[in-house]
């Protein structure tokens, strides 16, 4: 007699229901961005290089029922109200080259950055309106620095919307920031931002789904210098079957000194209903207006898992 499987089974029984109320999300995302310019004569090559462990862990208020359902999508359409955790810590190493002369010169300085998130996303059972509100928190530091330098961000922000079919919703969004440095107040920059996002999940079949999704945001910046932001972006998300997601989006960033291009493909496996692993590659293409600088290349690596339970 084959014990193995049994002993599998148990252990995934209490992960295998299609009811749960918790999702645990681990990520490893890595990242290299490579920027090259030059100024007063002098070529300048910049690269930062970054690992980061992301966590979330979500609580829904009822049951989440996936049954005839993306696995993905499941909570979006059983309309659930929930609170959200989030954490990651990032290891980044920005290295700067100076070519004024062979030898070239080259500056180092590592960061360690934490980062603390809080959400709530609650749906009303009658109408259906959405209301909700999010807060962040990063603090960065340099390691080894002879002078302490340490950077704040904080941010909230409070969106509203609305169900308008059982599968589409409408959504907007305000939030307040800032970033300091702890050492120098002058250089403290606050932004408010503005937003909207709109979701909808076409059926093309009895398990065949597609998902659309589309956003604008726009963000002022008060600081040394006051400039405004603007973004868009349009993704799709194909589901074959109800474990499946394949997908990409594309963004665009019109900000004041330059021009960002964003694209991502990404998908996700659910192995039981309770076990899942997304993969995440993302490129970036920045083009700046000042002439010193080149084009700046971004490459970012996304592996996670998710439980449910």
């Amino acid at each position: 007699m084959n014990k193995i499987a049994p002993l599998t089974l148990l252990f995934l029984s209490p992960f295998s229901s299609a009811d749960y109320q918790a999702e645990l999300q681990l990520s490893y995302v890595t990242s290299t961005q490579d920027t090259k310019g030059m100024v007063s004569g002098v070529d300048i090559e910049s690269t930062i290089d970054s690992n980061k462990i992301d966590s979330r862990l979500t609580a829904y208020m009822d049951p989440v029922i996936t049954a005839d359902k993306p696995l993905a999508e499941a909570a979006f359409l059983n309309k659930t109200s929930n609170v959200s955790l989030h954490y990651s810590k990032n290891d980044s190493k920005n290295k700067n080259t100076f070519s004024f002369q062979p030898p070239p010169f080259t500056t180092e300085s590592n960061f360690d950055i934490d980062s603390y998130g809080f959400g709530l996303n609650y749906i009303t059972e009658r109408r259906n309106w959405i209301i909700g509100a999010a807060a962040f928190k990063s603090s960065s530091e340099e390691k080894d620095a002879h002078i302490p330098n340490t950077n704040t961000a904080k941010r909230w922000s409070l969106h509203t919307g609305k169900y308008l079919t059982d599968s589409s919703s409408l959504q907007i969004s305000y939030g307040q920031g800032s970033i300091k440095n702890d050492k120098y107040a002058d250089l403290k920059t606050d932004s408010s931002d503005f937003g909207i996002l709109y979701r909808h999940l076409f059926t093309l079949g009895n398990a065949n789904h597609l998902g659309l999704n589309i956003s604008a945001s726009e963000i002022r910046h008060d600081g040394i210098v006051k400039n405004k932001d603007r973004g868009f972006t349009a993704g799709l998300n194909w589901y074959p079957i109800h474990a499946l997601s394949v997908g990409g989006q594309y963004k665009i960033e019109k900000r004041s000194d330059s021009d960002a291009n964003q694209a991502t493909v990404m998908s996700q496996y659910f192995f039981t209903e309770a076990i899942a692993a997304h993969v995440t590659v993302t490129k970036t293409v920045t083009t700046f207006d000042n002439s010193n600088f080149n084009d700046a290349d971004a490459m970012e690596y996304q592996l996670g898992a998710a439980l449910r339970f």
